[in-house]
């Protein structure tokens, strides 16, 4: 039986389970199609039962048919490995057809404000995730079937898939638990909807590690069945070794939020006067930040916070190379300063930023279309712990749109002007206008919803006895002296209101409202 799988695709379809696996998809797509209306990603990570649907659908005929003796197959298809192979490459055009009628729902019902970017990368998420799940779900049903070449082959497949479904529905914290789930990463934890998914090296090697499982299954069938089986036993050890390594390598390249060491900042003798950056935002953060730096002691070494994340180029002190260690958030300069003495201080770095939160859910991030750098929170320049109004004078490079407190940069932009800190956001927004002040939302927010549950914050943090808002900052919230309010994201209990006033823009935390 060479050339196209009509056959195994008939054998598959042609029976009552597939035109109600069929009307399942259709149910569970019309069930949670509300949710398209908050992202093209919301819907992808809620539609969990709809893949549960289809890899179920998928191990069962598979393992059915590789384990029934067709009159047919046994003179036309002596091999069982071709044949598995067949029912794979059958299983994957089943699942590419079938994958369309949710796609299709997907450009139907989207958020109108959804971006063709986003669009397209909620599309590919979707059809990484179904395909995956759904082959894995064929390659047990094969492999268990050729194994066992009985009709309890359909109840142990089930019970291999059903430890991977425990694994994908259970919340996962671990890195090893999370290669493991076969759906979405954070289908039982909230994210924030701005974002969407980030194809990051951490995505990609998650996937790689259900491959690897995919091939060691293969493997193992080649072992029992061909002649050499001393090489597909090594070949499936390797498999098996690669799979240990996407471990090893990925909790080692994943990169945890840390506490800063702000002791180290205790009553120190020098201040920020001025930044001018040269920053540009791809998928990395790459800056030149010039800080022009004020002393009333003297003292040998200047410290600066500045995240792990980065990998510093040079640093320079009044145009001349200097020696600095950079370890544990903590930038330390070997120079030393004298009172009413100021220094030019260049420090030329650059870094991915992609840190998680201890739930493994992205909190810090930079990609070509999703930016959230909360400036205050997130050392992604060199600066102090609760920093005094410094002028800034930033030129940002950046594909994406992004908002700041400093205004919005678009392409190629300059922006100054004098605050605390400088907090950078990109990705699903919307910008709304109300009474002179400029909101800028995810875009599924609703503006009076969005207005009330702000409202109540504020209320709450004015009777809240341990607050981190100052009294000034509190009655500037009261009075709405504020003129931009932009949300974005950063863990709960770093700032206990979910609140930020830098200067007259207010940074709201996703998960508070």
């Amino acid at each position: 039986m060479n050339g196209f799988p009509t056959f195994y695709i008939k054998a598959m379809i042609k029976n009552p389970i597939f035109f109600i696996y069929i009307s399942f998809v259709l149910f569970f797509v019309y069930f949670i199609k509300g949710s398209l209306h908050i992202t093209i990603f919301e819907f992808v990570r809620l539609f969990f039962h709809g893949y549960i649907c289809s890899n179920l659908f998928l191990l069962i005929s598979t393992a059915w048919v590789i384990s029934k003796r067709y009159e047919s197959l046994v003179f036309l298809e002596r091999d069982v490995l071709k044949k598995q192979w067949k029912l794979l490459f059958s299983a994957f055009i089943i699942s590419s057809v079938v994958a369309l009628l949710p796609m299709a729902a997907m450009l139907a019902f989207k958020n109108p404000l959804t971006d063709g970017s986003f669009l397209w990368k909620g599309l590919v998420h979707f059809f990484i995730l179904w395909t995956l799940s759904n082959m894995l779900a064929a390659t047990i049903g094969t492999t268990i079937g050729i194994l066992v070449q009985h009709r309890a082959s359909i109840l142990l497949s089930l019970l291999l898939y059903g430890y991977f479904l425990w694994k994908s529905i259970n919340t996962t914290i671990t890195y090893q638990q999370k290669l493991l789930n076969i759906f979405d990463d954070y289908m039982q934890v909230e994210t924030n909807t701005m974002s969407g998914t980030i194809f990051n090296l951490n995505y990609f090697l998650d996937k790689l590690f259900l491959i690897l499982l995919m091939l060691f299954l293969l493997l193992i069938t080649y072992s029992v069945y061909r002649k050499k089986k001393t090489a597909y036993i090594l070949l499936a050890v390797l498999a098996l070794l690669a799979m240990k390594g996407v471990v090893i390598y990925g909790e080692k390249h994943v990169q945890k939020i840390r506490a800063y060491p702000t002791a180290e900042f205790a009553h120190v003798p020098y201040a920020v006067q001025t930044y001018k950056m040269d920053l540009a935002l791809t998928n990395r953060l790459k800056n030149t930040a010039e800080l022009e730096m004020s002393f009333s002691s003297a003292g040998d070494a200047i410290n600066l916070l500045l995240d792990d994340c980065f990998t510093i180029d040079s640093v320079k002190v009044n145009d001349s190379p200097v020696k600095y260690s950079h370890k544990n958030n903590l930038l330390k300069i070997d120079v030393p300063y004298r009172p009413n003495e100021t220094k030019k201080i260049v420090v030329s770095y650059e870094g991915d930023v992609q840190l998680e939160d201890d739930l493994g859910v992205l909190t810090y991030y930079v990609t070509s279309d999703a930016v959230n750098l909360p400036g205050w929170l997130f050392a992604w320049y060199p600066a102090m712990p609760e920093p005094k109004p410094s002028y800034y004078d930033v030129r940002l490079d950046a594909s994406a749109k992004i908002y700041s407190n400093l205004g919005i940069f678009t392409g190629e932009t300059e922006r100054k002007g004098e605050t605390s800190s400088l907090s950078l956001f990109a990705g699903q927004y919307q910008t709304l206008t109300d009474n002179g002040v400029t909101y800028i939302l995810p875009i599924d927010a609703h503006l009076d919803v969005f207005q009330s549950s702000l409202k109540g914050l504020i209320n709450q943090a004015a009777k809240a006895r341990h607050r981190t808002l100052s009294a000034s900052d509190l009655q500037s919230l009261q009075n709405r002296a504020y003129k931009t309010v932009i949300v974005g994201s950063w863990p709960n209990g770093l700032d206990d209101e979910g609140l930020r006033l830098v200067g007259d823009t207010l940074i709201v935390n996703d998960s508070n409202y």
